[in-house]
């Protein structure tokens, strides 16, 4: 996974991602390990490094497919990931479309069909900024953008408010 450090452009790094989805989509045995290997940790630091805003979206939907099992929640929980899905939702320069991708990442990593996953340490944290986040006012260039933002972000209220034993109001 470190190979994703090393590349230049966003081509090949968006094609490198785009490798990693498909080898994720194989089996939950391939996404333990990707993230076994750091391949989490990798996707996460694309996620927050300035000069790859391009290709943050691609990142977020690989995270995603590489967290439906418990050990790439785990290694997203312990990279900061919640922490980095909170500023993503909250950022003002982030598009509507990297936002939604993190809005369905954050649905993915608290989904209750994950077996033995029951907690996400740094959740409890954030809780009052994702859910302010989720429910801000999103300007919507196409209905496309809209109905999946509006499926993440039910997925992930709903979601939120059975994962974890917080109380909170959107």
């Amino acid at each position: 996974m470190e190979c994703l450090d090393d590349l230049k452009s966003d081509t090949g790094l968006r094609n490198s991602i785009d490798n990693i989805i498909t080898l994720a989509l194989e089996g939950n045995h391939l996404c333990r390990l990707i993230a076994k290997h750091g391949g989490v940790r990798s996707l996460l630091t694309i996620t927050v490094d300035p000069k790859r805003r391009k290709v943050r979206v691609n990142a977020f939907r690989a995270l995603g497919t590489v967290c439906c099992v418990l050990e790439g929640i785990m290694e997203l929980e312990d990279a900061g990931g919640i922490e980095i899905l909170s500023d993503t939702l909250k950022d003002e320069y982030a598009s509507e479309e990297e936002k939604s991708e993190a809005a369905g990442l954050l649905a993915q990593v608290t989904s209750p069909w994950i077996e033995n996953n029951n907690t996400i340490e740094g959740l409890a944290r954030h809780l009052n900024d994702l859910v302010q986040s989720l429910t801000s006012k999103y300007i919507t260039p196409s209905p496309v953008h809209l109905i999946n933002f509006l499926l993440s972000f039910r997925t992930g209220v709903f979601a939120l408010r059975f994962f974890d034993s917080i109380d909170f109001e959107y």
